[in-house]
């Protein structure tokens, strides 16, 4: 069984634009999808009168937008990616971020090489409600825009991790490069600690940017769906 954490309502229904909807919506829908690290089901979320995700899905695989492996290296801002990954969540403001294990295993060696960040809007979690930041980091409103989510990683960089740095106004934007990216998922993963608190899931997401760091690359997208799913290191045999 695979519990959804996120669907996003403006995404879906881009995607499943003239579909109709049934009186169950994507609740009462299942689909099996594969990836290289196995296959997994689309669950069954808390919400109504939805158009289908598993029929959205079906279309954009058949597009010639369908999602390639969150871990290839040609994956560019704007196109589609599907991931497994062990990734923790956390509400901050109007906003929900997922960030990824920094550490590498067998089952993701990717880690720390490759750092997955998902953001989206807190309005698109389905059932449970993660651990609320508001008293910890800077508000944001919600955004699918890389430049909103940048300017977010500045202001927690000025309020939690600068480290000898100008602190920057709230309400002024200013020029980031990819030093700034970095020691702002640093302070991320000091924040959420995804080492302890990070869940497998799996899911689909727009890619909205590519970012070089020391040692590996910062790969930032907005989700379609987020579930949670099994440790590909459980052997029920």
């Amino acid at each position: 069984m695979h519990e959804l954490v996120y669907v996003s309502d403006a995404k879906l229904y881009q995607l499943a634009k003239g579909l109709p909807r049934g009186s169950g919506g994507s609740r009462d829908l299942e689909a099996e999808f594969k990836t290289p690290l196995g296959g997994f089901k689309i669950g069954r979320p808390a919400r109504k009168r939805e158009p289908s995700l598993a029929a959205a899905i079906r279309i954009l695989n058949q597009s010639s937008r369908a999602p390639a492996w969150f871990a290839e290296t040609t994956v560019r801002p704007g196109e589609w990616i599907q991931f497994e990954s062990p990734l923790a969540h956390r509400v901050a403001g109007d906003a929900v971020i997922f960030l990824d294990d920094d550490e590498p295993s067998d089952e993701y060696p990717t880690g720390g090489r490759l750092r997955l960040l998902l953001h989206g809007s807190r309005r698109h979690l389905v059932g449970e409600r993660p651990t609320d930041l508001d008293d910890d980091i800077p508000n944001l409103l919600p955004s699918s825009s890389w430049v909103t989510f940048g300017e977010y990683l500045l202001r927690t960089i000025d309020e939690f991790g600068n480290k000898g740095r100008k602190t920057a106004d709230k309400n002024t934007w200013r020029p980031y490069g990819s030093d700034d990216v970095e020691h702002g998922i640093h302070v991320l993963t000091e924040i959420m600690r995804p080492r302890y608190a990070a869940a497998w899931m799996a899911g689909y997401a727009r890619v909205t940017a590519v970012i070089p760091i020391d040692g590996g690359v910062v790969l930032a997208a907005t989700p379609l769906y987020v579930e949670y799913i099994e440790s590909p290191g459980i052997d029920h045999s």
